[in-house]
């Protein structure tokens, strides 16, 4: 009886370890694709780091080995020190592979501004019905 109460508490313990992850992963990863939301969530990024949105474009959606994900490209304006910032925030919330950054330098080196177009896939559960 004390193994399976032992067994029990171990069992309770790794669920309450999982189960953590597992909010981590549902907050990384939605249950739809949800362009608002993506926008929303870069908006937010860019703001907290002086990088300011311009505009977005989504493409296809694909499922490729049981994942699903959509592409975009996305256009910000900043400085230097912003996008590394706006990249750091970005890598904290939603599940996004950034596939391509390009960027166009304005002005003079100590004063300039990025144009950045950052191309990436935004990940999301696609439910079987």
């Amino acid at each position: 009886m004390t193994e399976k109460i032992t067994a029990l508490d171990e069992g309770k313990t790794n669920l309450a370890q999982i189960s953590t992850k597992l909010e981590v992963i549902d907050d990384a990863i939605p249950n739809e694709p949800s362009q608002a939301d993506l926008i929303e969530e870069l908006m937010i990024d860019g703001g907290r780091t002086g990088f300011s949105f311009t505009a977005i474009h989504f493409a296809e959606r694909e499922i490729k080995n049981g994942v699903s994900f959509e592409h975009f490209d996305c256009t910000f304006k900043g400085s230097p020190t912003a996008l590394i910032r706006f990249l750091k925030e970005v890598e904290k919330g939603r599940l996004v592979k950034i596939t391509s950054l390009k960027y166009k330098r304005e002005g003079n080196k100590a004063g300039s501004v990025l144009t950045v177009t950052i191309s990436g896939k935004s990940f999301y559960y696609e439910r079987s019905e």
